[in-house]
């Protein structure tokens, strides 16, 4: 295995950082639409579909190209949502990266850090469909603690944002 070494962000790291962030959510679109086409009711949507205009038509064809048609369309739109929720966090979050996770006391995310300061536990967020992001966040003793629809949307599509939660314990108090 290869070493690694963790080092500080530097501001030449600006459009890298923003690259391997779009990438990496990028990467999420299949997983979306496999969940978004494991929800009951698009299945009985898509299974209304075909069954009517299969007996209207009376023909196999016009089903299949209609819902061929259909997951095309559906994996588009939801393919530039999440393309517009990248845009947005590329926009705020990640648009001045030193400001929003570096200077600020209040913006770091480590354990040590958290516990130096006295903060009684870490909060993380993740997708349901980052289901490695869970694995790791599990693994490392979060717990979850809830979830929510970031819209109305997403609420339709069963798409829920996961609030994970990780008790630190007791800073050791300083050497004497």
């Amino acid at each position: 295995m290869a070493d690694y070494r963790i080092r500080a962000y530097r501001d030449e790291d600006y459009e890298a950082v923003r690259e391997v962030f779009a990438a990496g959510m990028s990467e999420y679109v299949p997983s979306l639409c496999l969940h978004v086409l494991k929800q009951p009711w698009v299945v009985l949507l898509l299974a209304c579909t075909f069954c009517l205009l299969l007996a209207s038509s009376r023909s196999l064809l016009l089903p299949v190209l209609a819902l061929t048609l259909l997951l095309a369309v559906g994996r588009q739109l939801l393919g530039s949502c999440w393309s517009a929720y990248i845009e947005r966090c590329l926009a705020d979050d990640l648009r001045d990266i030193r400001a929003t996770y570096m200077q600020s006391a209040r913006s770091r995310f480590w354990l040590r850090f958290a516990q130096a300061r006295g903060y009684g536990a870490v909060v993380l967020y993740t997708s349901v469909v980052q289901t490695a992001a869970q694995r790791l966040y599990e693994g490392q003793g979060f717990r979850r603690v809830g979830a929510f629809s970031p819209s109305l949307l997403a609420s339709l599509l069963h798409f829920q944002v996961l609030h994970y939660r990780c008790e630190l314990p007791a800073a050791p108090p300083p050497a004497p």
